[in-house]
């Protein structure tokens, strides 16, 4: 039979001290709340950046094939639609034969659907510009796989910057949130203020005030400023 001592104030019926409830620790919200913001910013880069490589893409193939000063723009056209700009430069005099090269490695190479193109030979000479519709682009060097032509390149460059503003928002929202938990949690633990070393106590506990007993009139004394036995 074994003894068992008094109970702790405040234990529980086994004696043993109660449990405190468990908290979820901040830095797990904060990894989750890391890890949904991550979600969405690799989403917004993956909608986002096919406009991007398409841009990168036809440039580089057109350097590849030997032309210098290579510029590849987007702009509304003067009657609406979506308009594609690109300006190249060459060693020698260009001819229809430069522009219609140009043309076709932006027909196999940017994958979105766009209404004109204009093209800017520089070179020996003056400058040969020339315009192509979308639909003498397909007449002329054939119909190309379906799947490019199902984005527009002014909506893939309008959800980009919808994707841009996304992400800066969200990185805002972040920043705020990571502050908010890091000051709560700063004042959680924050011991509560205590009076400093030698500080007195007022009123004292069950004594006298500081300076010893108040004065009182000595035996006898009638009165302020009385003889003793006057009266």
């Amino acid at each position: 039979m074994s003894a068992t001592g008094p109970a702790l104030p405040g234990a529980g019926a086994d004696g043993n001290a109660p449990r405190r409830p468990t908290r979820r620790p901040a830095g797990l919200f904060v990894a989750t709340v890391a890890g949904a913001f991550a979600a969405v910013v690799l989403a917004g880069l993956l909608a986002g950046c096919s406009v991007v490589r398409s841009y990168v893409d036809t440039q580089q193939a057109l350097h590849d094939a030997g032309y210098q000063s290579v510029h590849v723009g987007y702009s509304r056209a003067p009657g609406g639609g979506d308009e594609v700009t690109v300006g190249v430069s060459v060693g020698v005099a260009p001819t229809d034969a430069t522009d219609r090269d140009v043309a076709s490695i932006v027909w196999r190479k940017l994958h979105q659907r766009f209404d004109l193109l204009e093209v800017s030979a520089h070179g020996r000479g003056a400058t040969l510009r020339r315009s192509y519709t979308f639909a003498q682009l397909q007449a002329t060097f054939g119909a190309r796989n379906p799947a490019w032509n199902r984005t527009t390149v002014g909506s893939a460059a309008r959800q980009g910057a919808i994707v841009a503003v996304a992400v800066l928002a969200a990185v805002a929202c972040a920043v705020t949130l990571v502050i908010v938990l890091l000051v709560r949690r700063r004042n959680r633990r924050r011991p509560p203020p205590a009076a400093g070393p030698g500080a007195p106590l007022w009123p004292p506990p069950g004594g006298p005030p500081p300076g010893g007993p108040p004065w009182q009139p000595p035996p006898g004394d009638g009165g302020w400023g009385r003889p003793p036995g006057s009266g």
